[in-house]
């Protein structure tokens, strides 16, 4: 139970003090979990949160970049694929499962 304590002491210093970063939408999400479920450690949602959204961030900056050249995503995994095999050909049979 010590350990929990110490958790939640860390995790509040570290949510309530940031050091004059700006705060985000993930900061007041933690905030109102501590302040509704104070027991909980909740600060891997905050990782997990901050990693979505900058997938999501990166998808849609992607998206823009693939729709210049008319590509979908898999098509350009399948052209990096193609261009990563090096100078010999890419035959079907290489390309299934064992």
């Amino acid at each position: 139970m010590e350990n929990l304590a110490f958790d939640q002491v860390f995790f509040k210093k570290i949510l309530l003090e940031r050091h004059n970063m700006p705060t985000d939408q993930v900061d007041k999400i933690l905030q109102q979990w501590l302040t509704v479920r104070p027991d909980l450690d909740c600060s891997s949602m905050g990782v997990v949160g901050r990693l979505r959204r900058t997938s999501e961030s990166w998808k849609e900056k992607l998206a823009v970049v693939f729709k210049a050249h008319d590509l979908s995503n898999i098509e350009f995994d399948i052209l990096a694929t193609i261009r990563r095999s090096g100078p010999e050909p890419l035959l079907q049979q290489n390309c299934t499962k064992p």
